[in-house]
């Protein structure tokens, strides 16, 4: 009996040690991605033009949404039965 709960605490330790280890190797490396991109992003330009774009384009949106939304009374509008 003793066996095979040494044998079962075993086999749940490497499978925890195999999953915390895969985890850690793919946060690296999903770091790694973004700073490259952000470092390439940087060197073209591409970083601040996307900030300028969004900053044009947010009064905008915002707009049309108002346009959109004008016409209802409520936030919440149910039809009544």
């Amino acid at each position: 009996m003793v066996r095979v709960v040494c044998y079962c605490a075993r086999v749940v330790a490497v499978i925890l040690l195999m999953t915390a280890l895969q985890t850690h190797g793919v946060a690296a490396m999903d770091a790694e991605k973004r700073a490259n991109i952000e470092a390439l992003l940087k060197d073209t330009g591409m970083l601040a033009n996307m900030n300028r774009m969004i900053d044009l384009l947010t009064p905008q949106i915002i707009g049309g949404l108002k346009k959109t939304n004008g016409g209802m009374n409520s936030p919440v509008s149910v039809p009544r039965k």
